[in-house]
């Protein structure tokens, strides 16, 4: 078996380079994040995971699937990104997802449950990437806390049918991660990352009580009210 090729990461042509470098903090919680994962898997898993793991068994797999080093993926998220082009052409992204946060929570796993409806997601253990991490927080605590459990439920309810074990789950997961951020009652992002869980799980269950042909509409508007009462006019507007 021919020797695995070493990965550095590519030159960065940054402005602030010394603002990239990893933190011990940063170092401690990927390390702890390994065992955190394995626990979630097992005693609250998310549901964007059960969804994509039920569909599996949308197809048979190809010839070629066990002389290759690759495994089946729940979703091609974040820096893994990677489909044909005309596959992703077809699929495309929802604008939708960033209207209020200024970046796109789980918009690049819209695609991937998109594929996953007639396809299989494939992802190989030997392509490695290298991901520059935007060295901030990306939106305000509310926000991050509100549309990520929000745009959960909203992907969940467009891909995944009634009574399944995705939309079983929802609830308890987004009590389980507003306690994680209860929990770190020291910063002030956490708590407004929180309150933003819990105000979601409120509009959750319109999202689960919606028509399909309206669970757009409904998504929109339960955006609205709460950047409404959360911020006032300005960022109601979208």
């Amino acid at each position: 078996m021919p020797e695995k090729q070493k990965s550095r990461p590519p030159d960065a042509n940054l402005i602030e380079a010394k603002s990239y470098k990893i933190t011990l903090g940063d170092r401690i919680r990927q390390k702890v994040g390994r065992f955190r994962h394995k626990f979630d898997d097992r005693f609250c898993p998310d549901p964007l995971w059960l969804h994509g793991r039920s569909r599996w068994s949308v197809r048979t797999l190809p010839e070629w699937f066990k002389k290759e080093d690759v495994a089946l993926v729940e979703m091609m998220s974040g820096a893994r990104m990677t489909f044909r082009t005309e596959t992703i052409r077809e699929c495309g992204f929802d604008e939708d997802f960033c209207i209020h946060t200024g970046y796109s929570a789980y918009g690049d796993i819209m695609p991937s449950f998109h594929v996953l409806q007639t396809r299989l997601l494939v992802g190989a253990h030997d392509a490695l990437s290298h991901h520059y991490r935007y060295p901030g927080q990306r939106t305000t605590g509310f926000k991050f806390g509100f549309f990520t459990q929000l745009n959960r439920a909203y992907l969940i309810c467009r891909f995944s049918p009634p009574g399944s074990s995705a939309r079983k789950a929802l609830k308890k997961f987004a009590i389980y991660k507003a306690l994680q951020y209860i929990l770190a009652i020291h910063s002030k992002y956490e708590r407004d990352r929180a309150r933003g869980v819990l105000r979601a799980m409120k509009a959750m269950r319109k999202l689960l009580a919606a028509p399909p042909d309206r669970l757009r509409q409904y998504y929109l508007e339960l955006g609205i009210q709460a950047m409404l009462e959360e911020y006032g006019e300005g960022e109601g507007k979208g």
